[in-house]
């Protein structure tokens, strides 16, 4: 063996003696890691501070305010020609979404307008409750 091999292989020895020397550091530092987080006691939580939240009372209705409800909306259907009110704007924001802008509407009133394209879209002469419930099952808050 000559000179130049003896030192290449020289060389490749202290190469892998390091790697692993560098090896055996980093696991032991690892393991001693893992030993630490075991043995220390349970992580205690910082309390977290709690919000009293209250509950608004339950407002209690009278069968007479809910006899004027059911008696406002059996009033207000079936909608037809000379109709007004939230239901009537509702159809035609509806109706809008659905098909359109119409020029010559007037919103919140059943005008011959709304009562055209009722005719067109709808096919009905008039809208009845069911009808309404069925084109428009959440209303939108005016």
């Amino acid at each position: 063996m000559n000179r130049k091999q003896t030192i290449q292989t020289g060389l490749i020895a202290g190469l892998l003696i390091s790697v692993g020397l560098l090896q055996y550091r980093l696991f032991k530092a690892n393991k001693s890691k893992t030993e630490e987080v075991q043995n220390d006691e349970p992580l205690a939580f910082a309390e977290i501070p709690t919000k009293t939240i209250r509950i608004p009372k339950k407002v209690e209705t009278t069968p007479i305010s809910e006899s004027v409800t059911l008696e406002k909306l059996k009033s207000v259907f079936p909608l037809q020609l000379g109709s007004t009110g939230d239901e009537v704007t509702q159809l035609q924001v509806y109706l809008l979404k659905q098909h359109g802008w119409e020029q010559n509407v007037t919103m919140g009133t059943y005008d011959e307008t709304t009562q055209n394209r009722v005719l067109k879209f709808l096919k009905v002469p008039q809208v009845s409750q069911a009808l309404y419930k069925q084109l428009i099952p959440n209303p939108i808050k005016l």
